[in-house]
């Protein structure tokens, strides 16, 4: 029976539906048309067309019908796809890339932590193309100890409110670099936490591997990498995303040659190692 309450019930639902969906648009026409520089597009109707690979079946048209078949064949082909669509081909690890441990373990936070920090070098010239890594364990560890690894959008000294930290620099998206300073908008890290747990926990500043703006691909990485006579890596070649995660595995690197970092047990924040590649 249709009554007064149904009818307001009804109502109320309406309604509620014209605000959220008021609401979604409101929002919609807030959102930034162009992210570092770059145009992005929030309409469904103007993705374009395209066709989604079957998950199940091989590239040869044959479906995969067991685990094995999955896991060697349709996995690795799947994660192809995503490296050359969407992630891009990724050089291998340099083999001119060295380290320097000029931290090679303080004590710090009242004798909990031992502090390393570490320059890794991507090329043979030292001036450039390079990152530091600022990485804590535990003191009393009597075993190397696990770690958590986090990419930072703050400068290691800025991200971790230890003044033994050399002091870093970071990028404006005017394209200079800028001392950085004693505080962070993105807060402290909970060092002491993870100390607490007999858990290590390390940073890196993304700037130092690429910038995050249009112009930064000259001061990061993909510069040092492109093809001569170009000035932008090619369509299945590594964006941003992908230097950041090339850069990670270059830390993961460094701590297969630290006895103190129990290498095989690295978490990396929003990201999952595979092999030597980080996506």
């Amino acid at each position: 029976m249709y009554t007064m309450q149904n009818f307001l019930k009804y109502t109320l639902l309406f309604i509620l539906m014209i605000v959220v969906s008021f609401s979604g648009f409101c929002q919609k026409e807030k959102l930034n048309k162009m992210v570092a520089g770059f145009p992005v597009n929030y309409e469904e109707d103007s993705v374009g067309t395209y066709t989604l690979p079957e998950l199940l079946v091989l590239q040869n048209g044959k479906q995969v019908k067991d685990s094995v078949t999955w896991i060697k064949k349709r996995r690795p082909e799947i994660l192809q796809l995503f490296e050359t669509i969407q992630f891009g081909e990724m050089p291998p690890k340099p083999a001119e890339m060295s380290f320097n441990v000029f931290d090679k373990g303080t004590l710090t936070f009242d004798g909990k932590a031992i502090r390393k920090q570490v320059t890794v070098y991507f090329t043979k010239d030292t001036s450039a193309y390079k990152m530091n890594v600022l990485i804590y364990l535990p003191a009393k560890a009597t075993k190397p100890a696990p770690l958590f690894l986090l990419i930072n959008f703050s400068a290691n000294s800025s991200a971790a409110g230890d003044p033994g930290v050399i002091s870093g620099g970071v990028w404006g998206r005017d394209g200079k670099k800028v001392p950085a300073s004693t505080t962070s908008p993105f807060g402290k890290m909970p060092i002491e936490k993870f100390i607490s747990e007999g858990l290590g926990i390390a940073t890196i500043y993304y700037g130092d591997i690429e910038p995050d703006f249009k112009a930064g691909l000259k001061y990061g990485i993909r510069g040092h990498y492109l093809q001569p006579g170009t000035t932008k890596p090619a369509p299945d070649e590594w964006g941003a995303i992908s230097a950041w995660a090339w850069g990670l595995s270059r830390a993961m690197d460094y701590f297969e040659t630290d006895r103190q970092i129990d290498s095989k047990r690295v978490v990396i924040q929003g990201t999952s190692r595979l092999g030597k590649t980080v996506l």
